[in-house]
């Protein structure tokens, strides 16, 4: 793949073949670019609620930033504004790839950490509630084989044939059950 270099091609230069091809595949009307490209779009520069693509108003954000550092799990927020805003739009804010101006300090190793791992992880209380397929035990026997050199399909074999693959596979990559070790 041919690399382009700055000495090649100026911005003006690519800002008209960008202009070019979202015009020739008429992607602005029929497809996914929201403008028509270059870099005299007047919402590429504004930010915030100016942002003519802008799906939640400033105060949705703070909400949700306070939700974060409340280390309120992704999920019961996502429920609260899945009519205004896709999942992916949401986890851009929620992980402060968009939005940055608005409480970065919430933005911690601390938070990071707590909403990566304590919220995804399955608590004993939470698991409890929601009545686990496995156990404790049968989890920690599932990881043990597999360790030992058995693929995640054998151990499927052999613990639960009756469950679906994918989710012993889960269990014995610990993309599940992730509290216990």
């Amino acid at each position: 793949m041919a690399e382009i270099s700055n000495e090649e091609y100026s911005k003006e230069m690519l800002d008209d073949l960008e202009k070019y091809f979202i015009q020739y595949y008429d992607s602005f009307k029929n497809g996914y670019n929201a403008t028509e490209g270059g870099d005299n779009n007047p919402n590429r520069s504004q930010k915030g609620e100016k942002n003519g693509r802008a799906l939640l108003s400033k105060e949705d954000v703070i909400y949700i930033r306070e939700c974060y550092n409340a280390h309120i799990p992704f999920k019961q927020i996502y429920e609260e504004y899945k009519d205004k805003i896709s999942k992916r739009g949401l986890q851009k804010i929620w992980w402060f790839e968009t939005w940055k101006d608005i409480y970065p300090e919430y933005h911690s190793e601390e938070n990071k950490y707590w909403h990566s791992h304590q919220a995804k992880a399955n608590s004993s209380e939470v698991a409890a509630n929601n009545k686990r397929k496995f156990s404790d035990e049968e989890v920690i026997q599932m990881r043990l084989d597999y360790d030992n050199g058995l693929s995640p399909k054998e151990v499927w074999l052999k613990y639960a044939p009756n469950v679906a693959w994918s989710t012993v596979y889960n269990i014995v990559t610990r993309q599940s059950y992730k509290d216990i070790k």
